[in-house]
């Protein structure tokens, strides 16, 4: 018997998307004004996958620096997860980056 061993597709949408797959407190504007968040516009899920990645940059107070995160939503279960440390990249768009690695890791598991 045959297994389909084809990687599947990392697609990147509109981080409208993560939003609206999200019922939690987390976009909300004042969670993102407490936290002083950002979001990157794009996020990246594996077809198949229910795991939306996307980058953060969070900035403690207007002295710190501002640092990127990458999360994942799972749209399975509502949970929002850094992936990796928090504020682990330099800025939004190296965790950006990163974000799209993690989803290509994603598909090539196939989970």
């Amino acid at each position: 018997m045959e297994t389909d061993t084809a990687p599947r597709l990392v697609r990147e949408h509109s981080i409208d998307h993560a939003i609206g797959q999200h019922k939690g407190y987390f976009f909300t504007p004042g969670a993102m004004r407490f936290f002083r968040s950002r979001i990157a516009q794009s996020c990246f899920q594996a077809d198949g996958s229910p795991r939306i990645y996307f980058a953060t940059s969070e900035q403690f107070d207007e002295r710190s620096g501002r640092f990127g995160t990458v999360r994942v939503l799972n749209t399975a279960t509502g949970s929002i997860d850094q992936v990796g440390a928090f504020q682990e990249h330099a800025n939004i768009r190296a965790a950006g980056r990163a974000a799209k690695r993690a989803a290509m890791r994603d598909a090539a598991e196939g989970s």
